[in-house]
């Protein structure tokens, strides 16, 4: 695989130093995507569940929702062609930040099957909520 070379610097919501994040609609993203989950699965096996949070700390490159969906179904496509039966589980407090309206939430959120996503929100430092989103 040749190192891809399009990729995205963003830069943290906190103090952390700049992130960098291959560019979700490049096709390194999903090949790169599925051979890691698929190396992880040799290593570990798998329950299904994929714990992906692809914005925590950082602010997509945009705020459209078409490149949100987009970048949902990328993300997505890698960890079922790696494995049919993926779900996505994704903590859900980088909604909290502002860059996240509702119109950006719910592209992101959309892209994936009704049953294929779960969101996990921490309301508070004590008590967080699994949110399975509906129709």
């Amino acid at each position: 695989m040749k190192l891809a070379q399009n990729r995205s610097k963003y830069i943290s919501q906190i103090s952390f130093n700049a992130t960098y994040l291959l560019d979700l609609e490049d096709p390194m993203f999903v090949k790169i995507g599925t051979a890691f989950i698929n190396e992880y699965t040799k290593e570990f096996g798998t329950d299904h569940i994929y714990n992906t949070d692809t914005f925590n700390e950082i602010n997509p490159p945009s705020n459209s929702t078409t490149y949100l969906d987009k970048a949902g179904k990328a993300v997505f496509e890698a960890m079922t062609t790696a494995d049919p039966s993926a779900v996505w589980l994704m903590q859900g407090w980088l909604f909290l930040q502002p860059f996240w309206k509702n119109e950006q939430v719910e592209a992101l959120v959309r892209s994936v099957p009704q049953v294929s996503l779960w969101t996990i929100l921490r309301v508070s430092y004590t008590m967080e909520l699994l949110i399975c989103r509906a129709a």
